[in-house]
């Protein structure tokens, strides 16, 4: 997993600006994981990891 995150923070990294995420970055590429892998919805990725349905949904369209 600290690979994959590792990766990922290579090509897409928190640039600094505007208003910061609510979720950690490894967090962040566990809920993009988990959505792919589980077919869960935004609602219920929401909820697993503490944020609204609308956060998980912008986790997604961001890094995925």
């Amino acid at each position: 997993m600290h690979h994959l995150v590792r990766q990922l923070w290579e090509i897409a990294p928190d640039t600094g600006r505007g208003r910061p995420w609510a979720l950690p970055f490894a967090d962040r590429v566990l809920l993009i994981v988990l959505a792919y892998r589980t077919n869960l919805t935004m609602q219920q990725l929401g909820t697993l990891f503490g944020v609204s349905h609308a956060a998980a949904h912008r986790v997604v369209a961001r890094l995925a």
